[in-house]
């Protein structure tokens, strides 16, 4: 089995023992020795490292999902919205058909007309605040 040749620096203050272990052959032994000994100790701090890099993922990954999840939200609150108005729209334009049905009260006192005459006011007024502060733009109603 071969063995690679690495390279590695030493302190200044630690050179003299250094060549007295290369004098006396000893000095790859020392090293391979030092590393079996602490081999734990180095898969450990690996470890750590690598569990801290995933941390780091795992926390861009989360970020990156609570901003794709906002986004997704104001997606689908925006199309609730114009679907609300779609609705409001549709039903705004049943209560202005219905009109007619009311023509033959003409000038007659409201406290005089029926009560399907106020619901039906009522709700027209209310549809018609409601689309007024989702800021439709009513000249799209004449279309």
């Amino acid at each position: 089995m071969s063995k690679p040749t690495i390279t590695i620096c030493i302190d200044y203050d630690l050179m003299p023992v250094v060549k007295e272990l290369q004098s006396r052959r000893k000095f790859s032994a020392f090293i391979q020795d030092s590393l079996r000994q602490h081999r734990s100790i180095i898969e450990a701090e690996s470890l750590e490292h690598e569990r801290d890099k995933v941390e780091q993922e795992l926390q861009a990954l989360l970020s990156k999902r609570a901003s794709i999840d906002s986004k997704l939200n104001n997606i689908l609150v925006e199309e609730e919205k114009a679907q609300s108005i779609d609705d409001l729209v549709i039903e705004l334009r049943s209560l202005n058909d219905r009109k007619k049905d009311f023509e033959w009260l003409g000038d007659l006192p409201a406290n005089k007309k029926p009560p399907q005459y106020h619901q039906w006011h009522n709700r027209r007024i209310e549809v018609f605040n409601t689309l007024k502060d989702m800021g439709f733009d009513f000249s799209k109603l004449k279309e």
